[in-house]
């Protein structure tokens, strides 16, 4: 259950920094 919970955790971290990451590029292009 711990293992699935840091799973989740970890899962939603990454999202988190690709959305991040995926912004900033969205604003250079349109700049």
């Amino acid at each position: 259950m711990i293992k699935l919970k840091y799973c989740c955790y970890t899962v939603r971290y990454f999202f988190k920094k690709w959305l991040f990451a995926f912004h900033c590029y969205l604003l250079s292009v349109l700049d």
